[in-house]
C-alpha cells in the first residue's frame, strides 16, 4: 500500500497515462520513481541502508525520487506504475526468499511499455542464493542486468590485473584496487558494455570477471568497485562516479530534473537559528557582573544587524515556562519576543521539550524515562570512584542547570526537559500555537526544526503535518577538506513509513565545532563546503545553521558573524527555511509530462520553482514561443536553469538548439530574466513593457534579457492594501548592445510590490 500510495503521490490534479497504463492524449510520464529494494532483516530502517546513506543524494541531485520496499514484509507488486524509472538494490548477502524473489525480478515491469524501459540497477550482490543460479529466472534476471554469472568465487590473488578500466565511470574520489578476496565470474553480454574487467595473465588460466557493466536495461557493480573507506579521512570515498553511472544508466539525452537548489537563476540560501541556549547566562570575566543571556546576544549581534537577509527563529518554548526553564525564562521570553517583532526573522518552533533521542518516545514510559535520568545525573559507579561524567565537565555550562535539563552528550539523555510528561500533541502543535502567541500576530508558524538526533519517528512526522507545518531537520552534511566526499552530505529526505522526513540542506555549528568545543571557530569551513557543493556541480543550497550556544564564546560568535556577512554579499537568492522545506515537498509531489519535442507540462509543482536541464548550456536554449509559465533561464556549470513563474499553475517548458554560431550571442525575443535576489511571480509582458510582482529582503538585484538596447523607465507599485496604483519608486535604467538590463532597486520593507519596466514610447 506504501509503495503505491509513494509512487502516485500528487498526481490527483495532473494529466497522465490512462486506466490502462498507455499514455494519454495530454502527455507521457517522465518516470521519475526509483524502487529502492532493501532487506529489513539486516538493514531495519531506510536511513540504514546504503542505498539511503551513499545513493540517494546523487539519485535526488538527478531529479529522481526514491521509493523504498522492505523484502522482509514481501514481494512488490508485478506491475509498477507508469512514473517508475527503475529497480535497484544494494544488498551485501542473498535476500531471505531469493527464490521467490529472482522470479518476480525477472519479470516485473511498468505499467506503460513507453520507451526507456524499465531498468534494474543492481550494487553489490545480486541477492540470489547459490541454488537460484540454476533457475531459469534467474537468466532472465541477468540478461537484465546485461551479464551472465557463476556464482562459484574465484580467487585471483597476486596474478590479478586491471584488465580494463573506464575513466569515466570509475576514480571518481578513490582508485580501484585488486582486493585479496574471491570474485564471482561475471561476464558482459554483447549487448552490454564493460566498464572494469580483472582478469589474469595468459599461462595463469585466463580467467576474467567484469566488475562493473551497463546495458540498455539495467546494470551490475560489484562491491569491491563501489567504496572503500579512508580511515584517515574517517569516511567513504566513491571508486564509482555515482553521477556518471546514474546518469549512463537513467538519463539519456535532455530531460527536466526538478531543482531545489536554485530560485530565479540564483542559489537559494536560508539560516536557521535554532533556539538551544538562549536562556543561558554568557560567562563573565568577573564576579557580580549583570547577567546577560545568550539570546540577548544573538539578537544584538546576529539578528539585529541583518535585516537584508531573512532569519528563521526556531525556539524551544519550554525555555519560557518558569516551571520548566527556571530563573531565566520569562527574560528570555521578552527577548525572544523582541526578535520575532523584526520584519526579517520568522518563527519556527524546535518542539517544547526537545527530545534528543527520538526513538525512545514513539512508546513513551514515564517510569523508564525517570529511570534513565537518574543513572544518567547520578552514576553510581563514577560517582563511587569520585569522578565527574566527562559530559558534565566539558559542557555543563552549555546544558546543565538542575535534574530537568539534560544534555546530548553520546545521546545518553532524552530529552532537554523532563520536568512534565512527554505529550505529542503539546510537544509539537501546543509548541506552534506557543512560538505563534510568541510573535503576537494571527499567522500560523509555518515550521518545526527538529532538534537531538533528529531520528524522527512517523507518529511525529505525522502530527507535524496535521498542525498545518512544515518540518526541517536532521542529517544535510559537510563536505570540505575534512569530509572530502559526497557521501558525507545526505539525501533531500528520508522515508519514515507513510511519512517523509525532510532534511536540512547542510549541517550547523554544532558539527563544525564538534559540540562548540574545538575547533570554536569551526563554522568558518562552511565556506569550503559552499564551493564544494556550487562546483562542478550545484548539489545543495546554502544554508547557515546555528544555536544560541555559539553566542557563548567569541569564536563561534564571530564565526556565525562572518558567514551571514558573506552570505550578505553573494550571489544568492535568500528565502525562510519554510520556503525550503515546501520546495523539497514540491520535489516528491512534481510530475512531468513530455507532450511536444522538447516541451513538458510541469504539474503539482508546489513551491518548487526551477527545472535544470544538464549538459545543456550551450547546447540547447529556451524556446519562449512555445513556453508558458516561464520567467527565465539562465546557464551555470553546464546546466540551463530555468526559472517558473510562481503564479502559473501548469507552466510548459520548451527548448529549442541554441545558436550554431561559434560565440555568437543569442538574444531570444521578449522579457526573461537572467537571475534575482528577489522573488518574482505574474509576469506579463507585451512588445515593450513587463509588469511582475515581488517581494523579498535586501536590495532587488535583478538582471533581465530584454527585447531591445536602450533606455527602460522602472517603476514600483504599492500592493493592493497601500493603493495598487500608488507609485513609491521611479527611474531610467540603461540596456546595452547584449540586451541586459541591470537593476538594483530598493530594499523593500513590504512583503509585496508591483514592478514595471517600460521602453514604450
Amino acid at each position: 500500500m506504501l509503495l503505491l500510495m509513494l509512487a502516485v503521490a500528487g498526481t490527483a490534479e495532473a494529466s497522465g497515462p490512462s486506466a490502462d497504463g498507455s499514455p494519454s492524449a495530454d502527455g507521457v510520464p517522465e518516470p521519475r520513481l526509483v524502487l529502492a529494494l532493501f532487506d529489513g532483516s539486516r538493514e531495519a530502517k531506510v536511513r540504514w541502508t546504503r542505498l539511503h546513506r551513499f545513493a540517494e543524494m546523487v539519485l535526488n541531485h538527478l531529479g529522481f525520487h526514491v521509493v523504498y520496499h522492505d523484502l522482509s514484509g514481501g514481494l512488490p507488486p508485478q506491475l509498477l506504475e507508469p512514473d517508475y524509472a527503475a529497480v535497484l538494490t544494494w544488498f551485501d548477502a542473498p535476500v531471505r526468499d531469493s527464490g521467490s524473489y529472482v522470479e518476480w525480478a525477472a519479470t516485473v515491469e511498468r505499467q506503460s511499455a513507453t520507451d526507456p524501459p524499465l531498468r534494474f540497477l543492481v550494487l553489490g550482490e545480486s541477492g540470489l542464493a547459490r541454488v537460484d543460479f540454476k533457475r531459469p529466472a534467474a537468466n532472465a534476471f541477468l540478461a537484465r542486468l546485461g551479464v551472465t554469472m557463476q556464482p562459484q568465487p574465484h580467487h585471483f590473488g597476486v596474478w590479478g590485473r586491471v584488465g580494463a578500466s573506464d575513466p569515466a565511470l570509475l576514480g571518481f574520489e578513490q582508485d580501484f584496487a585488486i582486493a585479496d578476496a574471491r570474485f564471482p565470474l561475471v561476464q558482459a553480454r554483447a549487448d552490454a558494455v564493460t566498464h572494469l574487467r580483472l582478469s589474469e595473465p595468459e599461462g595463469a588460466g585466463g580467467t576474467g570477471t567484469d566488475l562493473v557493466v551497463t546495458s540498455s536495461t539495467g546494470a551490475f557493480v560489484h562491491e569491491s568497485a563501489l567504496l572503500r573507506y579512508d580511515a584517515d579521512a574517517r569516511t567513504s570515498l566513491w571508486i564509482l562516479n555515482p553521477f556518471a553511472f546514474f546518469e549512463r544508466t537513467l538519463g539519456g539525452g535532455a530531460r527536466p530534473i526538478p531543482d531545489t537548489t536554485t530560485r530565479n537563476g540564483r542559489r537559494l540560501f536560508f539560516a536557521v537559528v535554532n533556539g538551544e541556549g538562549w536562556t543561558t547566562p554568557v560567562p563573565t570575566d568577573r564576579p557580580g557582573d549583570a547577567v546577560r543571556l545568550a539570546g540577548s546576544v544573538v539578537l544584538e549581534h546576529l539578528l539585529e544587524p541583518f535585516p537584508d537577509l531573512p532569519l528563521t527563529l526556531s525556539l524551544v518554548t519550554g525555555d519560557f515556562d518558569p516551571v520548566l526553564g527556571g530563573l531565566f525564562a520569562r527574560e528570555g521570553r521578552d527577548i525572544a519576543a523582541a526578535a520575532l517583532r523584526l520584519p526579517h526573522v520568522s518563527p519556527a518552533s524546535r518542539t517544547r521539550t526537545m527530545p534528543l533521542r527520538w526513538s525512545f518516545f514513539e512508546r513513551y514510559s514515564r517510569a523508564e524515562e525517570m529511570a534513565a535520568m537518574e543513572r544518567f545525573v547520578n552514576p553510581a559507579p563514577i560517582r563511587e570512584r569520585g569522578l565527574v561524567p566527562a559530559a558534565f565537565s566539558n559542557l555543563s555550562e552549555v546544558f546543565l542547570k538542575d535534574k530537568g535539563r539534560l544534555n546530548k552528550e553520546r545521546g545518553t539523555a532524552l530529552r532537554r526537559y523532563v520536568g512534565e510528561p512527554f505529550a505529542l500533541e503539546s510537544e509539537i502543535a501546543g509548541s506552534l500555537r506557543e512560538v505563534a502567541a510568541l510573535a503576537g500576530n494571527d499567522e500560523p508558524v509555518e515550521l518545526i526544526s527538529w532538534g537531538g538526533d533528529a531520528q524522527v519517528f512517523e507518529a511525529a512526522l505525522a502530527q507535524a503535518r496535521a498542525s498545518g507545518a512544515t518540518a526541517l531537520g536532521g542529517q544535510g552534511g559537510v563536505y570540505d577538506s575534512a569530509a572530502p566526499s559526497v557521501t558525507n552530505l545526505s539525501a533531500l529526505s528520508a522515508q519514515v513509513g507513510e511519512q517523509r522526513q525532510i532534511y536540512d540542506a547542510l549541517q550547523g555549528d554544532a558539527a563544525f565545532t564538534n559540540y562548540w568545543t574545538a575547533p570554536i571557530h569551526g563554522l568558518l569551513r562552511l565556506g569550503q563546503v559552499a564551493e564544494a557543493t556550487e562546483r562542478p556541480r550545484r548539489l545543495k543550497p546554502l544554508q547557515i545553521g546555528f544555536t544560541a550556544y555559539s553566542a557563548l564564546r567569541y569564536g563561534s560568535l564571530n564565526a556565525v558573524r562572518t558567514q551571514l556577512e558573506e552570505a550578505r554579499s553573494a550571489e544568492l537568492a535568500p528565502v525562510p527555511a519554510a520556503d525550503y522545506a515546501r520546495t523539497v515537498e514540491g520535489f516528491f509531489s512534481v510530475r512531468l509530462f513530455r507532450i511536444g519535442p522538447l516541451q513538458w507540462r510541469v504539474d503539482n509543482r508546489g513551491a518548487l520553482q526551477t527545472l535544470r536541464f544538464d549538459t545543456a548550456a550551450g547546447r540547447l536554449d529556451l524556446d519562449p514561443g512555445r513556453c508558458s509559465g516561464v520567467l527565465g533561464r539562465r546557464s551555470a556549470n553546464g546546466s540551463l536553469y530555468v526559472a517558473l513563474d510562481p503564479a502559473a499553475e501548469s507552466p510548459v517548458v520548451a527548448l529549442r538548439a541554441a545558436s550554431d554560431a561559434e560565440g555568437a550571442e543569442q538574444h531570444l525575443a521578449g522579457f526573461l530574466l537572467d537571475h534575482a535576489r528577489w522573488h518574482i511571480s505574474g509576469l506579463e509582458a507585451d512588445a515593450c513593457s513587463a509588469r511582475f510582482e515581488v517581494h523579498g529582503h535586501g536590495v532587488g538585484e535583478m538582471l533581465w534579457q530584454v527585447p531591445a538596447p536602450g533606455s527602460y523607465r522602472v517603476e514600483m507599485f504599492g500592493d493592493a492594501a497601500e493603493g495598487a496604483d500608488k507609485r513609491f519608486y521611479w527611474d531610467d535604467a540603461l540596456a546595452g548592445e547584449d540586451h541586459r538590463l541591470s537593476l538594483a532597486l530598493p530594499a523593500l520593507d513590504r512583503r509585496a510590490v508591483r514592478v514595471q519596466l517600460s521602453a514604450c514610447r
